[in-house]
């Protein structure tokens, strides 16, 4: 509470878990903004509960199924879910965000520098071994992420589950020929196997043979 607020604290510069010993840096947080955020997976049920107008036992709560309701949370709500009040009362703005999209999900797998499917390429072609995702596999990649409700979270657990398997195996692969692997939507899906497809037999060689 006392570094949210505003205090000198001493922070360890290279991180105090692998450098126990390393000396401290003083740092005023009074000019720091905090932001703090989190999956708060019960609260939803907290903000419905204060809107029902259900009266009497066993008659049925009015929802809106496509609403979000933490865009209406309230310092009291947050309370009830089981903050502290001092922690609740040291943050001024209180907020929600909207889930990400499919189609945002798939940006996210995709675009940005360091995605994940062009960290997945850069490892396997480490082996000179092609991996290539098609346009239905991305998006089953995203409705699986989408369904969890971990939103990005989810991405890298299920690309993972995917490719493991064959990336241990990448230099065996490559000594039978096996020049790229192309993961469709049944190896998401149904755990089938993904199409390996093999370099093509050197044609002078064969002539010389």
């Amino acid at each position: 509470l006392k570094i949210v607020e505003g205090t000198d604290c001493r922070v360890p510069p290279m991180g105090g878990r692998n450098h126990p010993d390393q000396q401290t840096i003083k740092i005023n947080t009074q000019d720091i903004l905090f932001i703090v955020g989190g999956v708060f997976t019960e609260l939803e049920k907290v903000i419905k509960s204060k809107k029902s107008t259900g009266i009497g036992f066993g008659s049925e709560l009015p929802t809106d199924e496509d609403k979000n309701y933490l865009q209406d949370v309230k310092p009291e709500d947050l309370i009830k879910y089981g903050l502290i009040p001092e922690f609740v009362g040291r943050f001024s703005m209180i907020t929600a965000i909207e889930s990400l999209s499919e189609e945002q999900l798939i940006k996210i797998l995709t675009e940005p520098k360091n995605a994940l499917i062009k960290q997945t390429q850069y490892l396997f072609g480490l082996d000179n071994i092609q991996i290539e995702f098609t346009k239905e596999a991305k998006k089953s990649i995203a409705k699986k992420a989408k369904a969890l409700g971990t939103n990005a979270r989810a991405l890298k657990n299920i690309v993972d589950s995917i490719v493991l398997p064959y990336q241990f195996d990448a230099a065996e692969m490559r000594a039978k020929g096996v020049n790229k692997i192309q993961i469709t939507a049944d190896v998401v899906d149904k755990q089938a196997d993904p199409v390996l497809l093999f370099k093509k037999p050197d044609a002078k060689k064969q002539q010389i043979k």
